[in-house]
């Protein structure tokens, strides 16, 4: 099956389309269903003068070319036979410059105009993306569209002598004094004479191959070969000659569709080849990705320590094995121990045997101690410290945990404790606040905290200034807070609700809380719809609001 553009405009209708190659190898088909028209014009030999720098002056140049009914194809214009008539109704669909292309010929008045539409890679030339008419011969769209190394009489097919014939002997019908004195149904002289010649060595040199055989009543290809060779007559040997050209073209176009047919399963080949790596690599991912996702859940490890955690686990299972270079996951089993900060996985290469030990601390190194000194060395306190080592992803997944749980049990309302610390305890810098679920869930050691803040004040330093006598202040540290330390507890309790209320009222769930009794905290709460009760105390000694 052909998959090429102008054979299928063809098979379409056989009648009606005829494919053509110009020299440069390129398609083209022209359309037979419109009747070609002469007009006055056509009496008169006149060819279009195209200045080089047209679209200057272009009105000038339409006027100039206004009458023109002809290509001329050869520098010698008093020979007839290399003037092609430009007929209205002759309709080209051809491909130039990586755009499709229909070129038609009309009539306007008794002027011609020609109309052309563009279908950019659209090889059904169905989807028209742009279209023009113009009276200069499809000048203005060439230059419109750049196209280079072409002529305008290659672009219409006119190198085709059987196409040039035909428009000619069309004109002869009208004007017998036109393009008599040839014969309208020639073959390019050229042509004709150089495959002939062609022919004719080729023959020459198998008739010397023949005579060598040297035996008699010798067959070759199921012809039996004469010491004088075939007696055939001029019609015969003349019938030969063209049946030869035709299998000759018709082996050459075999060999050419296979070449192109080659070509087109190893680029389906390499596609394919291309296709099932890629599988294999998302497979490898995937198994890559659920095998970290087990570590994690398993461990109870957050998104971070000190690295990315996935980043960590992913990189250690696609390193080779040390002894064989085994990349393949599927080919390892793992085991994974942690204790504090310190995370080891030991890799075991079901291939070799080797085990390879990996840690997310070097030699001599202790993440705890040194997130500990960090911490006093800064003067911060636990909590802010959890904010910079990825407590924000725990608190997510425990307020997860805790609403699946609430709704587990058939309750309305999320039940959780307010605590707020400080610092110092006057003019504290800092302060830290949590909502903790106050009950007891599955795989945690410990009441979880669902949602936490840090705020603190910016740290001011005062030193001289540039005079040595005036002083300034300078800001060394950034802080998100700047009220004085007694409204720390209602700015962290405004955050918190933030946090929370959205994800609750996804789940269609209220809050109860429990806080100290701050009348503050308390007012805040009132004012806010989710929240259904407030505790006073933590023992929950309710109040009904």
């Amino acid at each position: 099956m052909t998959h090429n553009w102008y054979d299928l405009i063809v098979q379409k209708n056989p009648s009606k389309y005829q494919s053509y190659k110009r020299i440069n190898r390129s398609w083209f088909v022209i359309d037979f269903s419109s009747k070609f028209e002469v007009l006055p014009l056509h009496k008169e030999l006149s060819e279009f003068i195209i200045p080089k720098n047209f679209h200057n002056e272009l009105e000038k140049t339409r006027q100039k070319n206004i009458n023109v009914g002809y290509i001329h194809l050869q520098n010698n214009i008093l020979n007839e036979k290399s003037w092609v008539p430009l007929l209205p109704g002759y309709i080209i669909y051809t491909s130039l410059g990586g755009f499709f292309f229909k070129l038609s010929i009309e009539r306007n008045g008794e002027s011609l105009q020609f109309f052309w539409q563009e279908f950019g890679e659209d090889f059904t030339f169905t989807k028209c993306n742009a279209q023009g008419r113009e009276t200069l011969g499809f000048y203005l769209m060439i230059k419109q569209y750049n196209i280079k190394n072409i002529s305008l009489a290659s672009v219409l097919g006119f190198n085709d002598h059987t196409i040039v014939a035909m428009l000619q002997n069309t004109v002869h019908k009208v004007f017998s004094h036109r393009f008599s004195c040839q014969n309208l149904n020639f073959q390019s002289p050229t042509l004709s004479t150089s495959k002939e010649e062609t022919l004719v060595r080729s023959l020459k040199r198998k008739s010397s191959e023949l005579e060598q055989l040297n035996e008699k009543d010798s067959i070759v290809h199921g012809i039996k070969l004469e010491e004088s060779g075939k007696i055939l007559s001029p019609k015969f040997t003349q019938a030969l000659m063209v049946m030869h050209e035709k299998y000759k073209s018709t082996y050459y176009n075999a060999n050419r569709n296979i070449k192109r047919l080659k070509t087109k399963i190893d680029q389906l080949q390499n596609e394919n080849s291309d296709f099932n790596n890629k599988i294999d690599l998302n497979e490898k991912s995937e198994r890559i990705k659920e095998a970290v996702d087990n570590i994690l859940n398993e461990k109870k490890l957050g998104s971070t320590i000190l690295i990315s955690t996935e980043q960590y686990f992913s990189l250690v299972l696609l390193h080779p094995c040390s002894h064989c270079y085994n990349t393949n996951f599927q080919n390892k089993s793992y085991h994974v121990s942690c204790v504090g900060f310190n995370v080891t996985i030991d890799v075991d290469c079901q291939l070799c045997g080797t085990i390879d030990s990996y840690s997310n601390q070097s030699k001599g190194t202790n993440f705890s101690h040194i997130v500990a000194a960090s911490t006093l060395a800064g003067g911060m306190n636990h909590y802010a410290m959890q904010s910079c080592i990825g407590a924000e992803e725990s608190a997510k997944q425990a307020l997860n945990a805790a609403i699946t749980h609430t709704v587990a049990k058939g309750k309305k309302a999320l039940t959780i404790g307010f605590d707020c610390s400080w610092s110092h305890s006057r003019n504290a810098k800092q302060a830290s606040g949590e909502f903790i679920y106050l009950e007891d869930l599955e795989d945690y050691g410990h009441k979880a905290v669902v949602a936490f803040h840090v705020v603190e004040k910016s740290r001011v330093i005062t030193k001289k200034g540039k005079d040595g006598t005036s002083e300034e202040k300078v800001v060394v540290h950034k802080g998100n807070f700047d009220a004085s330390s007694r409204q720390m507890e209602h700015a962290i309790l405004i955050t918190l609700l933030e946090q929370i209320i959205p994800v609750l009222e996804k789940s269609d769930l209220l809050l109860e809380v429990c806080i100290d009794g701050d009348l503050d905290s308390n007012k805040t709460l009132a004012n806010v719809p989710i929240v259904s009760e407030i505790y006073a105390d933590l023992k929950h000694a309710s109040k009904n609001i």
